[in-house]
Protein backbone atom coordinates (compact mmCIF):
# COMPACT_ATOMS: atom_id res chain seq x y z
CA UNK A 1 0.00 0.00 0.00
CA UNK A 2 1.68 2.75 -1.02
CA UNK A 3 0.03 5.86 1.33
CA UNK A 4 -2.55 5.18 3.83
CA UNK A 5 -5.52 6.85 2.18
CA UNK A 6 -5.34 4.82 -0.79
CA UNK A 7 -6.74 1.14 -0.54
CA UNK A 8 -5.42 -1.15 -3.80
CA UNK A 9 -6.32 -4.78 -4.88
CA UNK A 10 -3.08 -7.05 -4.47
CA UNK A 11 -3.47 -8.47 -7.90
CA UNK A 12 -4.54 -5.56 -9.84
CA UNK A 13 -3.42 -2.07 -8.29
CA UNK A 14 -7.39 -1.18 -8.61
CA UNK A 15 -7.60 1.86 -6.31
CA UNK A 16 -11.17 0.26 -4.12
CA UNK A 17 -10.97 3.53 -1.61
CA UNK A 18 -9.01 6.12 -0.51
CA UNK A 19 -9.58 5.07 3.17
CA UNK A 20 -10.65 1.81 5.29
CA UNK A 21 -14.21 3.07 6.08
CA UNK A 22 -15.48 3.82 2.91
CA UNK A 23 -13.94 0.54 1.20
CA UNK A 24 -15.73 -1.69 3.66
CA UNK A 25 -19.08 -0.05 3.49
CA UNK A 26 -19.28 0.70 -0.49
CA UNK A 27 -17.01 -2.21 -1.79
CA UNK A 28 -16.59 -4.95 0.61
CA UNK A 29 -15.66 -6.91 -2.63
CA UNK A 30 -13.59 -6.17 -5.76
CA UNK A 31 -14.00 -8.47 -9.32
CA UNK A 32 -10.48 -7.95 -10.35
CA UNK A 33 -10.28 -7.33 -14.31
CA UNK A 34 -7.42 -9.91 -15.39
CA UNK A 35 -8.46 -13.03 -13.25
CA UNK A 36 -12.27 -12.32 -11.69
CA UNK A 37 -11.08 -14.10 -8.40
CA UNK A 38 -12.61 -11.97 -5.70
CA UNK A 39 -10.19 -9.41 -3.46
CA UNK A 40 -11.29 -9.19 0.05
CA UNK A 41 -10.04 -6.40 2.79
CA UNK A 42 -8.70 -7.19 5.90
CA UNK A 43 -8.77 -5.36 9.32
CA UNK A 44 -5.36 -2.84 7.82
CA UNK A 45 -7.53 -1.71 4.97
CA UNK A 46 -4.94 -3.61 2.64
CA UNK A 47 -6.29 -5.57 -0.13
CA UNK A 48 -5.04 -8.92 -0.45
CA UNK A 49 -5.71 -11.71 -3.60
CA UNK A 50 -8.56 -14.29 -1.93
CA UNK A 51 -9.58 -17.61 -4.03
CA UNK A 52 -13.07 -19.15 -2.81
CA UNK A 53 -12.23 -22.07 -0.80
CA UNK A 54 -13.61 -25.88 -2.57
CA UNK A 55 -15.54 -28.14 -0.88
CA UNK A 56 -12.87 -30.35 0.28
CA UNK A 57 -11.16 -27.37 1.90
CA UNK A 58 -14.05 -25.75 3.12
CA UNK A 59 -14.54 -29.63 5.35
CA UNK A 60 -10.88 -29.74 6.63
CA UNK A 61 -10.54 -26.09 7.57
CA UNK A 62 -13.51 -26.41 9.48
CA UNK A 63 -14.30 -22.62 9.32
CA UNK A 64 -17.02 -22.75 6.90
CA UNK A 65 -18.81 -24.90 8.99
CA UNK A 66 -21.86 -24.44 10.44
CA UNK A 67 -23.27 -26.22 13.86
CA UNK A 68 -25.58 -28.73 12.47
CA UNK A 69 -22.92 -30.03 9.35
CA UNK A 70 -23.95 -27.96 6.53
CA UNK A 71 -21.95 -25.83 4.89
CA UNK A 72 -22.46 -22.31 4.14
CA UNK A 73 -23.51 -21.07 0.92
CA UNK A 74 -20.54 -18.54 -0.27
CA UNK A 75 -21.34 -15.23 -1.77
CA UNK A 76 -20.29 -16.24 -5.44
CA UNK A 77 -22.20 -13.34 -7.13
CA UNK A 78 -19.86 -11.45 -9.39
CA UNK A 79 -19.40 -7.76 -10.97
CA UNK A 80 -20.36 -8.32 -14.81
CA UNK A 81 -17.28 -7.03 -17.08
CA UNK A 82 -19.50 -3.85 -18.73
CA UNK A 83 -20.27 -2.98 -14.74
CA UNK A 84 -16.30 -2.94 -13.94
CA UNK A 85 -15.89 -1.23 -17.02
CA UNK A 86 -18.73 1.20 -15.60
CA UNK A 87 -17.09 1.94 -11.99
CA UNK A 88 -14.03 2.67 -13.48
CA UNK A 89 -15.27 5.35 -15.92
CA UNK A 90 -17.30 6.28 -13.01
CA UNK A 91 -14.57 6.45 -10.55
CA UNK A 92 -12.12 8.33 -13.18
CA UNK A 93 -14.97 11.03 -13.77
CA UNK A 94 -15.66 11.60 -10.25
CA UNK A 95 -12.12 11.17 -8.75
CA UNK A 96 -11.20 15.31 -8.76
CA UNK A 97 -14.05 15.65 -6.39
CA UNK A 98 -11.90 14.10 -4.18
CA UNK A 99 -9.87 16.30 -3.47
CA UNK A 100 -12.46 19.41 -3.53
CA UNK A 101 -13.75 21.32 -0.80
CA UNK A 102 -17.07 21.20 -1.91
CA UNK A 103 -17.34 17.40 -1.31
CA UNK A 104 -16.61 15.04 0.74
CA UNK A 105 -15.76 11.37 0.50
CA UNK A 106 -18.90 9.69 0.96
CA UNK A 107 -20.92 12.11 -1.35
CA UNK A 108 -18.42 11.24 -4.03
CA UNK A 109 -18.84 7.42 -3.63
CA UNK A 110 -22.77 7.85 -3.34
CA UNK A 111 -22.52 9.90 -6.51
CA UNK A 112 -20.65 6.68 -8.23
CA UNK A 113 -23.43 4.37 -6.33
CA UNK A 114 -26.04 6.17 -7.68
CA UNK A 115 -24.52 5.88 -11.24
CA UNK A 116 -24.02 2.23 -10.89
CA UNK A 117 -27.64 1.80 -9.38
CA UNK A 118 -29.27 3.79 -11.79
CA UNK A 119 -26.92 1.76 -15.16
CA UNK A 120 -28.38 -1.65 -13.78
CA UNK A 121 -32.03 0.15 -13.50
CA UNK A 122 -31.88 1.01 -16.99
CA UNK A 123 -30.42 -2.49 -17.83
CA UNK A 124 -33.42 -4.06 -16.32
CA UNK A 125 -36.09 -1.69 -18.09
CA UNK A 126 -34.11 -1.63 -21.27
CA UNK A 127 -34.01 -5.61 -21.82
CA UNK A 128 -37.29 -6.59 -20.52
CA UNK A 129 -38.70 -5.10 -23.97
CA UNK A 130 -39.12 -8.00 -26.07
CA UNK A 131 -38.25 -5.46 -29.07
CA UNK A 132 -35.05 -4.98 -27.56
CA UNK A 133 -34.09 -8.33 -25.89
CA UNK A 134 -36.45 -10.86 -27.29
CA UNK A 135 -38.09 -13.61 -24.94
CA UNK A 136 -36.27 -16.59 -25.50
CA UNK A 137 -37.80 -20.13 -26.08
CA UNK A 138 -36.63 -23.59 -24.12
CA UNK A 139 -36.10 -25.15 -28.03
CA UNK A 140 -32.58 -25.49 -29.11
CA UNK A 141 -33.15 -25.55 -33.49
CA UNK A 142 -34.38 -22.13 -33.20
CA UNK A 143 -30.63 -21.36 -33.55
CA UNK A 144 -29.73 -23.63 -35.54
CA UNK A 145 -32.81 -22.93 -38.16
CA UNK A 146 -31.62 -19.41 -37.84
CA UNK A 147 -27.78 -19.72 -38.90
CA UNK A 148 -29.61 -22.18 -41.62
CA UNK A 149 -31.16 -18.94 -42.56
CA UNK A 150 -28.45 -16.78 -42.89
CA UNK A 151 -26.10 -19.57 -44.62
CA UNK A 152 -28.74 -19.99 -47.42
CA UNK A 153 -28.96 -16.37 -47.70
CA UNK A 154 -25.35 -15.78 -47.92
CA UNK A 155 -25.23 -18.65 -50.63
CA UNK A 156 -28.08 -17.20 -52.79
CA UNK A 157 -26.07 -13.91 -52.90
CA UNK A 158 -22.94 -15.34 -53.50
CA UNK A 159 -25.28 -17.00 -56.26
CA UNK A 160 -26.66 -13.92 -57.63
CA UNK A 161 -23.33 -12.52 -57.90
CA UNK A 162 -22.24 -15.18 -60.06
CA UNK A 163 -24.74 -14.77 -62.27
CA UNK A 164 -24.48 -11.30 -62.99
CA UNK A 165 -20.74 -12.15 -64.15
CA UNK A 166 -19.81 -11.47 -67.53
CA UNK A 167 -19.57 -14.51 -69.71
CA UNK A 168 -16.05 -13.30 -71.09
CA UNK A 169 -14.90 -13.04 -67.28
CA UNK A 170 -16.20 -16.20 -66.42
CA UNK A 171 -14.46 -17.90 -70.19
CA UNK A 172 -11.11 -16.27 -68.58
CA UNK A 173 -11.70 -17.37 -65.17
CA UNK A 174 -12.81 -20.58 -66.65
CA UNK A 175 -9.40 -20.87 -68.29
CA UNK A 176 -7.48 -19.63 -65.58
CA UNK A 177 -9.22 -22.83 -63.74
CA UNK A 178 -8.72 -25.15 -65.94
CA UNK A 179 -4.72 -24.11 -66.21
CA UNK A 180 -4.24 -24.45 -62.21
CA UNK A 181 -6.03 -27.71 -62.70
CA UNK A 182 -3.98 -29.00 -65.31
CA UNK A 183 -0.80 -27.58 -63.21
CA UNK A 184 -1.97 -29.16 -59.64
CA UNK A 185 -1.71 -32.86 -61.64
CA UNK A 186 1.58 -31.72 -62.52
CA UNK A 187 3.83 -30.43 -59.94
CA UNK A 188 6.39 -29.65 -62.55
CA UNK A 189 4.49 -27.18 -64.09
CA UNK A 190 2.89 -24.90 -61.26
CA UNK A 191 6.05 -22.71 -61.17
CA UNK A 192 6.30 -22.44 -64.85
CA UNK A 193 2.72 -21.94 -65.30
CA UNK A 194 3.18 -18.82 -62.61
CA UNK A 195 5.93 -17.26 -64.14
CA UNK A 196 4.09 -17.35 -67.30
CA UNK A 197 0.95 -15.84 -66.20
CA UNK A 198 3.42 -13.06 -64.98
CA UNK A 199 5.09 -12.77 -68.05
CA UNK A 200 2.11 -12.10 -69.69
CA UNK A 201 0.71 -9.52 -66.87
CA UNK A 202 4.10 -7.72 -67.82
CA UNK A 203 3.79 -7.69 -71.40
CA UNK A 204 0.26 -6.73 -71.11
CA UNK A 205 1.11 -3.70 -68.84
CA UNK A 206 3.79 -2.68 -71.40
CA UNK A 207 1.14 -2.96 -74.52
CA UNK A 208 -1.32 -0.69 -72.20
CA UNK A 209 1.81 2.03 -71.51
CA UNK A 210 3.09 1.91 -75.24
CA UNK A 211 -0.47 2.80 -76.48
CA UNK A 212 -1.01 5.57 -74.43
CA UNK A 213 2.56 6.84 -75.53
CA UNK A 214 1.66 6.67 -79.00
CA UNK A 215 -1.72 8.40 -78.55
CA UNK A 216 0.15 10.89 -76.58
CA UNK A 217 2.93 11.40 -79.63
CA UNK A 218 -0.13 11.55 -82.02
CA UNK A 219 -2.24 14.03 -80.27
CA UNK A 220 1.36 16.02 -79.71
CA UNK A 221 1.73 15.91 -83.96
CA UNK A 222 -2.13 16.84 -84.27
CA UNK A 223 -1.57 20.15 -82.16
CA UNK A 224 1.71 21.08 -83.90
CA UNK A 225 -0.04 20.12 -87.34
CA UNK A 226 -2.43 23.16 -86.38
CA UNK A 227 -0.11 25.43 -85.23
CA UNK A 228 1.94 25.19 -88.59
CA UNK A 229 -1.48 25.42 -90.41
CA UNK A 230 -2.37 28.42 -88.45
CA UNK A 231 0.80 30.10 -89.01
CA UNK A 232 0.72 29.31 -92.62
CA UNK A 233 -2.93 31.51 -92.96
CA UNK A 234 -1.29 34.49 -90.49
CA UNK A 235 1.60 34.57 -92.80
CA UNK A 236 -0.34 34.14 -96.23
CA UNK A 237 -2.65 36.85 -94.93
CA UNK A 238 0.09 39.28 -93.74
CA UNK A 239 1.67 39.03 -97.40
CA UNK A 240 -1.80 40.12 -98.79
CA UNK A 241 -2.56 42.96 -96.81
CA UNK A 242 1.06 44.15 -97.32
CA UNK A 243 0.98 44.12 -101.55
Amino acid sequence: MESNMDIKCGYCSFVIARDFETACRHFPMHSCLATFEHVSIDAHGKAFGYQPKTQTQQLDNGDDIEEGGGIIEQNTEKWSHEEILLLINTYDEQKEKFMSPMYNKRQVWTIISDTLKQSKLLHSMLFKDPSINPIATCSSTGIIKIREGIREKFRDEREDTDTTVPKKNKKENSDTDSGLKLAAEKPGEKLNLRKRQKKEGIVKDWRKAESKEEAKERRHRERLDQKEKIFQWFKNHMEKENN
